[in-house]
């Protein structure tokens, strides 16, 4: 199944003096009309199916790269990966969100008990 890796930096500026960039990894999946995305710098690893990211996806896919503010798009590569993992790691991150945001709610339901 065809990836297409880009790596997306987005530059905020913290105070006057210096900025942090968040960098993200992004692998779009056209066949699946999804990006996978990891941070190994703040631990975070998902998927979105957002139509704003999704359109950026579609235009680096295409061989340009988005002009958008304070953000940076590099390292693009397109690769072949297996199919059937790339579904199954789609479905584990879909089931494992459902499972985050029940447990939050969870917790969030417990917690009105004690205000």
């Amino acid at each position: 199944m065809k990836v297409i890796h880009y790596q997306r930096n987005v530059l905020t500026p913290p105070s006057r003096l210096m900025y942090d960039v968040e960098q993200v990894s992004c692998f779009y999946v056209p066949e699946k009309d999804v990006i996978l995305y990891g941070s190994l710098s703040k631990q975070r690893y998902s998927l979105t199916d957002q139509a704003e990211f999704l359109e950026e996806a579609r235009v680096i896919a295409n061989g340009v790269l988005p002009k958008i503010e304070g953000v940076e798009f590099k390292n693009i590569k397109n690769f072949e990966y297996d199919g059937s993992r790339l579904q199954g790691l789609i479905e584990d991150i879909r089931s494992r969100n459902e499972l985050d945001k029940k447990a939050k709610c969870g917790i969030e339901e417990l917690l009105t008990k004690i205000e």
